[in-house]
């Protein structure tokens, strides 16, 4: 009885001795490194939200800066300069649209001249009424140093685009006026009447999506 109860002793110590150098063996391996994937997102980022009672939403994205503050900045002006090219661009369908039925021709006074008179009337609006909704920054490696990359949600009211709109408009016509003053070829000066009629057109049907 002595023997076999010494043996089942010795078989116990054995056992507790192989779990121990079982645990020392896998403790002594390296922990694996955590997976580095790109840092949560807001849906804002890649899907830009649709227009709502609040206005139209633009999305500005920043180069890569070293500090968080010139990081937002360039991500407010890319947004900003989002806006002035979407208005841009309208302005400039709507220019050609009502051109037709004026039967003013852009061999006369270039339309492109026309909508940068526009824009550059509507982007201070454009910079004042711009809201900021939200932000995201990421880290980001500038020149071998932690920097940032941000983006930023901004809204403006479409009233406030509107008005911006009918301002341009109107500056534009005053622009083809006094040009329409300077000017003494009767074929050059009404075909710049036509552009003006087509602006007015624009300043009274205000702005609307594409």
């Amino acid at each position: 009885m002595k023997l076999q109860s010494l043996k089942n002793t010795i078989a116990q110590l054995f056992a507790i001795l192989v779990m121990l150098v079982l645990v020392g063996c896998s403790s002594s391996e390296p922990a694996p490194p955590p997976e580095l994937g790109k840092p949560d997102r807001p849906e804002w980022v890649t899907k830009i939200p649709k227009k709502d009672e609040n206005g139209l939403y633009f999305v500005g994205i920043s180069k890569p800066y070293a500090t968080h503050q010139d990081a937002r900045k360039d991500a407010m002006r890319d947004a900003r300069s989002q806006v002035v090219d979407y208005m841009g661009a309208y302005s400039e369908s709507k220019f050609k649209e009502q051109s037709i039925s004026t039967g003013f021709s852009s061999d006369v006074v270039d339309p492109s001249a026309v909508v940068k008179i526009m824009k550059r009337e509507m982007s201070g609006a454009i910079t004042r009424e711009l809201g900021q909704v939200d932000t995201h920054p990421e880290e980001v490696t500038v020149n071998n140093k932690r920097g940032y990359t941000y983006w930023v949600l901004t809204q403006i009211q479409e009233k406030q685009l509107d008005k911006s709109y009918r301002e341009g408009a109107k500056k534009a016509a005053e622009e083809l006026t006094r040009r329409a003053k300077e000017t003494r070829e009767a074929d050059f000066k009404q075909q710049i009447e036509n552009g003006i009629e087509a602006l007015n057109k624009m300043e009274a049907a205000g702005f609307g999506e594409f």
